[in-house]
């Protein structure tokens, strides 16, 4: 069961799905003549709602004069549903309506549509893979701010066949699933209210072996509130840290450019996501200092969006 750091936008950032970041920030009380809202989570048993989430990523691997570009896109309806609600937290369950997916590399070119006719599938590698997956459920357990959370049973969408895992993870977005259900009910983890044109700062670590850690920062703010909405827009940049490894070896790995930003309309007064768009690049390049002029490099653009259907 992982167990994760309720900050979807970071955590997005490197898996390629999810939505927006949330930290305790560093905040003045908000004055009762400012605007403010709660942009934690308010878990109600039994409640319900309907979500649109999609993902896109661009891949493009560079070295000794040729590219490689894969692309990968994918849409999913989810009903989500707070099962449980204790003072230890909240349960939510998600549960998968519709999947389109399309991939395409220079090894593979494949899509499907839940939407097509069944009889259509036999054209689709993926309509096999994917089908069996319409209704099924996974699950997320929040804590009651919203600070950290659980997911468990995304494994158990993927096939048992070793050699599919992979592409039904890529079709569906698997890695960020549990991240994206996560910014549904938590925009920031905590209770306190955050008054208009207040600002936080988030920094979060993640691994990427075997080269190094990614530390992406963002920094959002609450640009606008009313009666129904709030506003939240968000930046950020990545910076890398080499494996001592790696460096031993004689490669020299940099981010040479990294771009996040993004903003999320939040519905204050279910205090749950409205909407939200997102975009990233980054760009590792790799050198060996035998050879300093030849350099490989990765460069990857996702964009997100989530938007509530009911």
């Amino acid at each position: 069961m992982p167990r994760l750091a309720a900050r979807p936008f970071a955590a997005a950032f490197v898996l390629s799905a999810g939505l927006f970041a949330h930290a305790a920030p560093a905040l003045a009380a908000a004055s009762q003549d400012t605007p403010s809202a709660n942009l934690g989570p308010t878990f109600v048993k039994d409640a319900t709602a309907r979500y649109e989430i999609t993902t896109t990523a661009r891949q493009v691997i560079a070295a000794q004069g040729q590219q490689l570009v894969a692309d990968i896109s994918s849409t999913l309806q989810l009903t989500v549903k707070v099962e449980e609600v204790t003072p230890e937290g909240a349960r939510i369950l998600a549960t998968i309506d519709t999947i389109d997916s399309f991939i395409q590399s220079p090894a593979l070119f494949t899509e499907f549509s839940s939407n097509d006719p069944v009889e259509n599938d036999g054209a689709s590698m993926l309509a096999p893979l994917l089908r069996p997956i319409l209704g099924k459920s996974f699950t997320v357990s929040l804590t009651p701010t919203g600070s950290t959370a659980n997911v468990d049973g995304i494994d158990q969408l993927l096939p048992a066949d070793p050699n599919m895992q992979q592409l039904v993870a890529q079709a569906i977005g698997a890695q960020g699933l549990g991240t994206a259900v996560v910014g549904l009910f938590v925009l920031k983890d905590g209770m306190e209210p955050i008054a208009k044109g207040d600002s936080w700062e988030d920094v979060q670590q993640a691994a990427a072996p075997p080269l190094g850690v990614i530390t992406i920062t963002t920094n959002a703010k609450l640009t606008d509130v009313t009666s129904e909405l709030a506003s939240v827009y968000i930046t950020g940049v990545a910076t890398f840290t080499a494996d001592a490894a790696a460096t031993a070896q004689g490669m020299t790995i940099a981010i040479e450019e990294s771009k996040i930003e993004g903003e999320v309309i939040w519905d204050v007064k279910t205090d749950m996501l409205r909407s939200s768009v997102s975009k990233s690049v980054m760009m590792l390049t790799m050198r060996s200092v035998m050879a300093p002029d030849s350099k490989q490099s990765v460069r990857v653009e996702n964009e997100s969006s989530a938007k509530r259907l009911d």
